[in-house]
């Protein structure tokens, strides 16, 4: 008895432990909550979640309690002689209170389990109807959405329940004497009638849900079907059986029901063995008419199925919206071809994000404890031209200051945000190969009309501790010279440290008991949490999926992110499932965040989806319209890298809506592969501004070209608008047919074919240097399509990545340049194409010494190359030949010797090379 009552005590003070530290947490998260002025949602996540959860306890305690009592009541007189014919248990009282605590355990675990579908069920509720009807039933999209997952649920729910019931009250007899069994199973008549009941509602729980069932066949995956959901089979024969099968259930239900009425359960008992034979047979029907009349006519059996198809995969993906437009490359760029496209040409992005990304970290780190971690694109007006810019947030990341200075005061109390950005144009580059800054340094300089007034960087993407603001400790500001700058934060943001009792509340939530000792605080000291932005936003709005590329944007001299965010679903009758986890998604919101308050502001961006529609019934005072988004960051909206991916990976099969050709898989398309630095890549989409054919205005597109399955020809190119009235519109520019258009790959090997540029890299990657070849960019211009590729040069004792050259390919050539405007001059000028030899400057004494031998050989390599470009200018075919021999012949030398030491760095001169075709 003492074990018992020490287990006891232990428990009791387990669960007080839990209850009180749950209950700590969710007084925090109250008042985060309220601070964001969200405190509403809180609210409502939990009602909702304690009202699915009571209702699931009640239900689940009220049944189990009932057939528990039924079972226990005592035994009747003409029932003696069962009594004394077989072996009672009894039911004590101390058995009676382990069945009633088991009954409130297992209730509540019941609870649970409603509570877990708390969303479900207010989604069921507040369900906005409507959305295209499904082609077999006729079932609207808001019934698959809401209504069919808690019938599903409901009918799951209560057999489970009548399960544990039948076992609940079968224990009970047994130990009540109406139970037993010696030779055969014996029941008394209340025994008998009372679990005839149970499992009678049991099975015509079974019933409703093979009627559910035929629901189901619209989400079907099948070994043998040629489309994701009901086909031929399906309609023909599994959705008969499926009616057979709850009539059959229905049958055995109703022999349950009155077989206490023939003082036998035999009838009963036989219509269990002939439902679980008919049920294991039930396949067998399908398949034969899957093998004899489906497989044989496949096409003509499965097209409208397949039509089906095809509509709901494009609805769901909102592929539909697509315009189709022909691209032909009839005419040819010129010079004044470039001077009308000169917005185009100009933003052309020549830097790639992780080059980029490197060379902000090596020159504008500053510290080692800031870090840069993306790098974003998007668009400003600057100077009155319409550029694009790429620009990276400077955070700060504790985890780098010196091992010394990881104090727990340094933590909390002095490095408490990052500082400024970086921002550069895509196409500018400096004569040393580097990023010309539109803003840098600290605190940021700008030299363009784009200044930033509140640096101060808060809530980020790495902003992962919770800080105190507000202390009598000045916080770290930025570096300033050998000193230090420091500050205070000046907002109203954060929870209130205050008396004793918050600090305690806080170490315990934080788990940092320093704070209960301190003596930093001042009266109006107040923490920050949860400052990673992601985890920021997924706190308030847990139901939807976000995007992994949040965007820094700049307005008003502040800094703000704007994180993308869809409602996402795996229901949607007939169409295609992207990974198998989802088959619908929309853009539906944009939220935006301010980097120095933490404030939080989520703006519907698709007033049509349904699951938004049906969330913003949930919690009316979450989602904002998109019109009351300041006018300086609604022309920083763009359309969403992640969602952009995911249509263009289902529109390669999806764009051919004839059921016929798709059956046949006549028309497959790809997205491109490209070479990155020296490895075969998937071709990135890309943000870029250029005019559209037919458009007079350039603009902010996202764009991505596609190819026919297992071939390298480019067929056609989707550009997503984000700018203006065109948001979120998509166009398909796709090329004749009877014309062949180069792809991404072709133009790769056109590239590594060409002899300037090859010899370049090749000199280029001796010991001690490394080419990274940037992703190619295919741009339409006018009726024409340039290639666009940049060589970047990183020393092995330097991580600076430096832009050295541009590769331009137009039409049949490929010239490599120092600038852009050099290559494309070249590219677009009219008869032969001049050629300039190579200049390399050497080495600076500090970087290498070379001994005569290789000096030698080096200038020999220049010498003979020189000589092959004469040669190829004069037409001289053999002379070039034997002038490329011989240079094979020295750099065959040059590489030996300089394996077996110290290799020199080639620098190249920032002057232009154009290969031969």
């Amino acid at each position: 008895m003492k074990r018992y009552k020490l287990v006891l005590l232990g428990i009791v003070v387990v669960a007080v432990w839990v209850l009180l530290g749950g209950g700590m947490s969710l007084y925090v998260d109250a008042l985060w909550f309220d601070s964001l002025g969200y405190y509403g949602v809180f609210e409502t996540v939990i009602w909702l979640k304690f009202i699915s959860w009571m209702a699931g306890f009640l239900i689940s305690v009220l049944l189990l309690w009932v057939n528990f009592r039924l079972a226990s009541r005592r035994t009747y007189e003409q029932e003696t002689w069962f009594r004394q014919e077989y072996l009672v248990l009894g039911m004590d009282e101390k058995r009676s209170n382990l069945f009633r605590a088991g009954i409130l355990v297992l209730s509540a675990l019941f609870g649970l389990l409603a509570q877990s579908q708390w969303l479900m069920f207010a989604q069921f509720r507040h369900q906005v109807p409507g959305g295209p009807a499904d082609p077999i039933f006729g079932k609207s999209l808001s019934f698959y959405f809401f209504d069919l997952p808690v019938w599903n649920f409901l009918t799951g729910f209560a057999l489970a329940l009548v399960v544990f019931s039948i076992a609940v009250a079968a224990v009970s007899y047994v130990f009540h004497g109406h139970l037993g069994y010696s030779r055969q199973l014996h029941l008394t008549y209340a025994a008998r009638l009372h679990l005839a009941i149970l499992v009678g509602i049991g099975f015509l729980i079974i019933a409703v849900r093979f009627y559910l069932k035929r629901y189901d066949l619209l989400f079907s995956i099948r070994d043998k079907g040629v489309t994701f959901g009901a086909g031929y089979t399906d309609i023909h024969a599994w959705l008969p059986v499926y009616w057979i099968m709850a009539g059959i259930v229905l049958a055995v239900a109703v022999l349950f029901f009155v077989s206490p009425l023939f003082g036998s359960l035999k009838y009963a008992l036989a219509g269990i063995v002939g439902f679980v034979a008919l049920y294991l047979l039930s396949s067998l029907y399908p398949a034969a008419v899957q093998m004899f009349r489906v497989e044989p006519n496949e096409l003509e059996k499965e097209t409208s199925y397949l039509n089906y198809h095809i509509q709901s995969t494009l609805d769901a993906y909102d592929l539909r919206k697509i315009e189709t437009r022909e691209f032909t490359t009839s005419g040819r760029l010129d010079a004044q071809a470039l001077e009308r496209n000169e917005t185009t040409i100009r933003n052309i992005r020549l830097w790639d994000w992780r080059p980029l990304k490197d060379a902000y970290g090596q020159l504008q780190s500053i510290r080692p404890y800031y870090s840069f971690e993306d790098v974003d694109l998007d668009r400003y007006v600057i100077q009155g031209s319409y550029r694009q810019i790429m620009l990276s947030a400077r955070e700060l990341n504790i985890t780098q200051v010196s091992e010394q200075a990881q104090t727990w005061i340094n933590q909390f109390f002095q490095y408490t945000h990052g500082y400024g950005l970086c921002a550069s144009p895509v196409n500018e580059v400096t004569d040393e190969g580097l990023p010309d800054f539109f803003i840098k340094d600290i605190p940021p300089r700008s030299t363009v009309d784009l200044n930033i007034t509140r640096p101060e960087i808060y809530f980020g993407e790495k902003t992962e501790y919770p800080v105190f603001i507000k202390t009598r400790m000045k916080e770290f500001d930025y570096p300033s010279g050998d000193q230090n700058a420091f500050t205070t934060y000046a907002a109203d943001r954060g929870l209130h440290i205050g008396s004793f009792t918050r600090k305690l509340l806080f170490a315990w939530e934080l788990g940092s008991f320093q704070i209960l000792f301190t003596s930093n605080f001042a009266p109006d000291s107040r923490v920050l949490l949860h400052r990673v932005i992601r985890d920021r936003i997924r706190k308030i709005v847990p139901f939807l999926h976000y995007d992994n590329d949040p965007y820094m944007v700049i307005d008003g001299g502040r800094l703000f992110w704007i994180q993308d965010a869809y409602t996402t679903a795996g229901r949607y009758p007939y169409a295609e499932p992207f990974g198998r986890q989802f088959n619908y998604i929309r853009n539906s919101v944009k939220v935006v965040i301010d980097a120095y308050l933490g404030d939080v502001f989520f703006y519907v961006s698709d007033p049509n989806d349904l699951l938004l529609g049906t969330y913003a019934r949930i919690f009316p005072t979450v989602f904002k319209p998109m019109s009351e988004l300041r006018p300086g960051l609604l022309a920083h909206i763009r359309y969403p890298e992640d969602m952009f991916d995911i249509q263009r990976e289902i529109y390669c099969t999806y764009h051919m809506r004839d059921p016929r050709v798709f059956y046949n898989k006549e028309d497959l398309w790809s997205v491109p592969h490209e070479i990155y630095g020296d490895t075969e890549q998937a071709m990135e989409s890309y943000y870029t501004i250029m005019a559209l054919p037919d458009e007079d205005k350039e603009e902010f597109i996202l764009l991505t070209p596609f190819s026919p399955k297992n071939k390298n020809n480019m067929i056609a190119w989707l550009a997503a608008r984000s700018d203006g009235e065109h948001y979120g519109s998509l166009l398909l520019f796709q090329f004749p047919k009877q014309d062949l258009t180069y792809g991404p790959m072709q133009i790769e090997a056109r590239i590594d074919q060409d002899p300037q540029v090859s010899q370049l890299i090749t000199l280029w990657s001796q010991k001690g240097s490394r080419v990274i070849r940037g992703n190619l960019l295919v741009i339409p211009i006018e009726t024409s399509v340039l290639y666009v590729e940049p060589l970047y040069l990183q020393a092995e004792k330097s991580e600076i990545p430096e832009l050295t050259r541009i590769i331009v390919v137009y039409e049949n050539r490929v010239v490599i340049g120092e600038t852009l405007k050099e290559a494309l001059d070249v590219a677009v000028a009219t008869g032969p194409q001049p050629r300039r030899p190579i200049t390399l400057l050497p080495p600076t004494p500090q970087e290498t010494s070379l001994s005569p031998e290789l000096q030698s050989l080096l200038q020999d390599a220049v010498r003979q190359f020189d000589l092959s470009q004469e040669r190829l200018k004069e037409g001289d075919w053999t002379g070039y030949g034997e002038a490329q021999r011989k240079l094979k012949e020295i750099l065959e030398e040059l590489s030996t010797r300089t394996s077996r030491g110290p290799a020199p760095e080639l620098e190249p001169k920032r002057g232009t090379s154009n290969g031969p075709e």
